[in-house]
């Protein structure tokens, strides 16, 4: 875009809504004396204004911003050494999708010299009356160098008609006629919208079908043989010519140049001059007129005006195209802007020179700061591969689509500051000329942070399910040798049972048949406890929570659990006689019955176990004092673990699965679980329940 704007021949100022420079093109540097760098981002009137011209122009830009535009107007600038140039603006403005003012477009035109010549000529005017005849040799004089300046703007419409063939991408926003026709067929091949609304849509068809009146074959004035000669396409060739579809003069500038298939096409610019024929006219009447009264002089003041009015018309024109040619840089910094992934842009000398905001969030930089050297940069990212290793500056995406390469999903992480890490997917490609030159390179990246995450969580979870399969394969072990035990008694006791019978009467059968009864039941809460474990463990345990009496519930267990002996063993302390819960009654005095059962089995016989029973914020606490063996203090935070014993010196039958299930009963009704214990001295086991 700065590149376009520098083709422009007017002068052309962006600036933003407080009056900023934002872009400043060279032929403003020219006439100010002052590059663009010296002049970004300062208030335009601080440089260029005069005193008296403050307030009027910072009027025009409060009427630009608050929507009333385009507007014109003029006034002095001042360049760096001193001089005043009076400068004709035309301002526009380009507003963003709120319909708010984002910049203010202005292009100018230098009049010093046609406003110098313009006073000139009307004290010229005013004295001619008193003073033309002693006036007229230094009136041809005069004459002489008005001619020479004429054709100086001659020269310069030459120039600004050469500049238009440089905006073919913005035809269809001229006003004038562009078509391109085949030369040898006269096929129509382009036409832009101005010409299809003055002769109707005419692209596949003759082109003398479509913008000449009845006529039937190549027109007579066809000017094909002048811009080819050898088979190589010539100068552009001018010419002027009245339409016999619309009866208005066009000035023609016709040219031979290969499309994009290789053939020979003719391109014509047609500018509609009817009414410069007009004033032209008008100018000739009046010139007989003044030829009159002062032989010659009137009539050159008469062919400036008009040439000066025709460069006017020439101005608008390409204001037009450099307001067409903002508003397209615009829409492509939009696209860049509106894509979700960073997109970073490189020069040729491998420096950053665009960031569109979703780069500028990730990597935690504006543009300004992340303009540093290669090797600065990437000191900012710390880069490193997918495997962890740190990457080299000349491995990087960007490095080696500088080199010509093209990167596609190279994975990487960055190390950022305030210690963000992230994993993005880079790609990148290098940017080159028409010639194949390699000028910078553009850089995507995508953001797979939680992708990489997901990853790693996936793979925990395999180890997971590796381990959990592991506890399997440990679970069917201890299972398989638990039950063989009491299995083995009672196969054993059933033989011994079956000779006894034969052999010597009922008391020493009855014996066994307790023996086996008790190894039945062993198996049966070896199996209830998995059963249990499992329901648990995958939550399709569904409680039946009803309104229960825990201290009901306690002395009920105590005098059921165990032989007369243990029974008589257990003491129960409540502090109150009734305490009521909503609970599952059946699992809380599973989890009761556990806790007394293991106090028992690890006490001396004579030795009181002690249940009780507490309220506190809201919570009943149930608490099985015993004064035991103990249990070592490593093994107490491996307690409430599936198929763990601790080391108490006394052999123990089940599965390890009683302090488990008790803890995934406490837990599925809101409470929790606690031990304190002592070698030697005994262990308290403790849980709580919500009262509500």
């Amino acid at each position: 875009m700065a590149a376009v704007l520098d083709t422009a021949g007017g002068l052309v100022v962006v600036l933003d809504p407080k009056g900023h420079i934002v872009r400043f093109n060279r032929a403003c540097e020219r006439l100010t004396g002052y590059t663009y760098s010296e002049v970004r981002g300062k208030p335009f009137w601080d440089l260029f204004l005069l005193p008296e011209d403050l307030e009027p122009v910072r009027a025009v830009v409060a009427e630009l911003n608050a929507g009333q535009f385009p507007n014109e107007y003029e006034n002095y600038w001042l360049t760096r050494s001193g001089d005043r140039r009076m400068i004709a603006w035309t301002n526009t403005v380009l507003v963003d999708d709120n319909g708010a003012v984002e910049y203010t477009v202005a292009t100018g035109i230098d009049v010093t010299e046609r406003r110098q010549a313009e006073a000139a000529l009307r004290r010229a005017h005013d004295e001619l009356e008193l003073r033309v005849t002693e006036r007229t040799a230094e009136l041809a004089r005069a004459n002489k160098d008005l001619r020479s300046e004429v054709a100086e703007r001659q020269r310069a419409e030459a120039a600004l008609l050469t500049q238009f063939k440089q905006f073919s991408s913005i035809f269809d926003s001229l006003n004038a006629v562009v078509y391109v026709a085949d030369m040898q067929t006269h096929e129509l091949l382009f036409l832009n919208s101005y010409g299809a609304e003055l002769f109707g849509a005419g692209i596949g068809r003759k082109c003398f079908h479509v913008l000449q009146s009845a006529q039937t074959d190549a027109c007579d004035f066809c000017t094909n043989h002048l811009l080819v000669r050898d088979g190589l396409p010539q100068p552009p060739y001018v010419w002027e010519f009245q339409n016999t579809v619309t009866g208005r003069w066009f000035q023609c500038i016709d040219r031979a140049m290969h499309w994009t298939d290789g053939r020979l096409v003719r391109m014509e610019i047609a500018v509609d001059i009817t009414d410069r024929k007009q004033i032209e006219e008008e100018r000739e009447r009046w010139l007989g007129l003044v030829e009159e009264q002062n032989r010659h002089l009137q009539s050159q003041f008469e062919q400036i005006q008009a040439q000066n009015e025709e460069l006017q018309a020439q101005s608008e024109e390409i204001q037009a195209q450099n307001e067409e040619a903002e508003r397209r840089a615009a829409e492509l910094d939009t696209i860049i802007q509106s894509i979700a992934d960073a997109v970073i842009i490189f020069g040729l000398a491998e420096e950053p020179v665009h960031m569109n905001l979703a780069a500028e969030r990730m990597l935690g930089y504006s543009l300004a700061e992340y303009r540093l050297p290669a090797a600065a940069r990437a000191g900012l990212l710390r880069m490193e591969n997918a495997d962890g290793k740190p990457l080299a500056l000349e491995d990087s995406p960007t490095m080696r689509a500088q080199r010509g390469e093209t990167v596609r999903g190279m994975v990487m992480r960055f190390h950022l500051h305030e210690g963000r890490n992230v994993w993005v997917s880079a790609s990148a490609a290098p940017i080159r000329t028409s010639n194949d030159q390699i000028v910078g390179a553009v850089v995507t990246l995508t953001d797979i942070t939680r992708l990489h995450e997901l990853q790693e969580q996936g793979e925990q979870l395999l180890a997971q399910v590796q381990q959990n399969r592991q506890s399997m394969e440990e679970m069917v072990r201890l299972i398989s040798h638990d039950l063989r035990n009491p299995l083995t008694v009672v196969m054993g006791q059933g033989d011994r049972l079956q000779r006894m019978l034969t052999r010597q009467g009922p008391e020493p059968a009855a014996e066994g048949a307790r023996s086996i009864v008790k190894s039945a039941r062993q198996m049966n809460a070896m199996i209830q406890d998995l059963v249990e474990s499992t329901r648990l463990e995958s939550g399709n345990l569904e409680l039946q929570k009803q309104p229960t009496d825990l201290v009901q519930l306690i002395g009920d267990v105590t005098h059921r659990i165990g032989s007369l002996e243990e029974s008589a063993r257990v003491r129960v302390e409540p502090a109150f006689s009734e305490l009521v819960a909503p609970v599952d009654a059946s699992r809380v005095e599973r989890a009761v019955v556990n806790l007394i059962t293991n106090a028992l089995k690890y006490s001396p016989p004579e030795a009181p176990v002690t249940v009780r029973l507490a309220w506190q914020d809201g919570e009943a606490s149930i608490s099985v004092v015993d004064q035991g063996v103990g249990i070592p203090d490593e093994d107490v935070p491996h307690l409430f673990e599936r198929f763990f014993r601790a080391k108490s010196g006394k052999k123990a039958d089940g599965l390890g699965l009683g302090l488990y299930i008790t803890r995934l009963i406490v837990e599925a009704h809101g409470g929790r679980m606690s031990v304190e214990s002592a070698v030697g001295k005994g262990s308290t086991f403790a849980f709580t329940l919500p009262l509500v």
